[in-house]
């Protein structure tokens, strides 16, 4: 379960004000016929109380649900799900059976007042859970910091309590093992390869956004971008700023890249990221030049300095346009002013 997500099943929050609404989130979990058949063989524990194994599986399940809408919510810039209500049914056909799980809540931002953590401490007492989290983090950024790398216990402390305060310095470790081939990493960097990115999926979204642009700095462009395309971390705000500084071509490869839910305040920002496409400024240019026989007429000059007839849009030689850009990466501006379009009408805000 995501830790920074506040669930209550009221549609309050004491000590909190609801700041904001964010809409209604759903999940589905759906087991297939084998939960039943193991149900069956475990019948005999219900003799004298309750099945263990039938408990086990509805609570592994009823995490899954649980987990999935909180990475809703946070999506959505939630910090909280009110009103959670949770369902299990039976689908039944064609003489096979079907275990679903149903989660349904309304993901809000709250305004948290001074909470009960504080009066915990005044009395000198602390969970074992906020110890251990504390007791992590500062092992793990006094390690890190001298160059160590988590080990798998580490790793598997790290599966359990959330430490984003080391999430910079593992993300740079990260990048840097990267750059090696699997013979040539030692077994902490592989281990690192390895759990890294189940880690990082587990970060707040905004977070691992944030986290991802601010390590677009020419060097490890194309690794960080392949990472925001597979954690699906589009951020129209982010592409911007890589237009801002001229860095056009990793800003349309990030074009590619997907968010897991898109609202009405989306469909701005994405039609300000065409507009700082098509204004970027023009690489090549039209000029005179002289021919043969002295004849002057224009020629199209491309950004890398080939002459092309003046009516040419792409260079014979590079392929770029004026403002430095391929037919391909065209076609996917085009393709994301396509996707734009289909948002409006999905929202209903196209007429």
């Amino acid at each position: 379960m995501n830790r920074n997500i506040l669930i209550t099943t009221t549609n309050t929050v004491e000590n909190a004000n609801i700041k904001e609404y964010m809409g209604i989130i759903s999940t589905n979990v759906v087991l297939g016929t084998n939960f039943f058949s193991d149900f069956a063989a475990s019948f005999t524990d219900f003799f004298g109380g309750f099945s263990n194994t039938y408990q086990n599986k509805l609570q592994i399940i009823y995490k899954e649900a649980i987990d999935e809408l909180s990475k809703k919510a946070v999506s959505l810039g939630a910090n909280c799900i009110i009103g959670l209500n949770i369902d299990f049914d039976e689908i039944s056909g064609k003489s096979k059976s079907m275990f679903m799980i149903s989660a349904i809540g309304t993901a809000a931002q709250i305004d948290i007042a001074e909470t009960d953590a504080t009066n915990i401490k005044s009395i000198g007492q602390i969970s074992a859970d906020a110890l251990n989290k504390e007791y992590l983090k500062k092992i793990l950024t006094s390690n890190i910091t001298k160059g160590a790398f988590p080990s798998e216990e580490e790793w598997n402390l790290l599966a359990v309590y959330d430490v984003p305060e080391i999430s910079e310095k593992l993300f740079d470790l990260f990048l840097l093992t990267g750059k090696k081939s699997a013979e040539m990493m030692t077994e902490e960097e592989k281990s690192l390869f390895k759990n890294f990115p189940q880690y990082y999926i587990r970060l707040n979204k905004k977070l691992q956004i944030d986290l991802a642009y601010s390590k677009l700095n020419g060097t490890n462009d194309r690794a960080v971008a392949d990472l925001i395309i597979r954690n699906k971390l589009f951020d129209a705000k982010g592409i911007i700023d890589i237009i801002r500084n001229y860095k056009i071509n990793i800003a349309i490869n990030l074009l590619e890249s997907d968010k897991d839910y898109y609202t009405d305040k989306d469909i701005v920002l994405m039609q300000d990221l065409v507009d700082a496409i098509t204004n970027i400024p023009d690489k090549g240019k039209i000029e005179i030049v002289k021919g043969l026989f002295s004849k002057r007429e224009e020629k199209y000059l491309c950004p890398n300095g080939h002459k092309n007839d003046a009516d040419t849009k792409f260079c014979y030689e590079c392929g770029l346009n004026i403002k430095g850009l391929t037919k391909k990466q065209l076609t996917c501006i085009n393709k994301f002013s396509v996707k734009i379009e289909a948002l409006q009408e999905l929202l209903g805000l196209k007429k």
